[in-house]
């Protein structure tokens, strides 16, 4: 029986490019995950701000609530 013997290349590359996506409970351990998740008081606020920026628009150009919508937001 013949031993033949290979020669075996190890090489290392250096750079490494990685993304780690962290677990919600490893944001709540970190403290902040309250930082960057929206909560639901947020959203209302947001709705009510949405509303109300719509009115004011309607009142000051004196047009309907549809029409303000459309000039605002498309």
């Amino acid at each position: 029986m013949t031993t033949i013997k290979v020669k075996k290349l190890l090489q290392f590359n250096h750079t490494v490019s990685v993304i780690l996506i962290p677990s919600w409970r490893e944001l709540k351990n970190a403290n902040i995950f309250n930082s960057i998740w929206y909560d639901s008081d947020f959203f209302i606020s947001e709705k009510q701000d949405f509303k109300n920026e719509i009115y004011k628009y309607s009142k000051d150009n004196n047009i309907s609530i549809e029409e303000s919508y459309s000039n605002i937001y498309k």
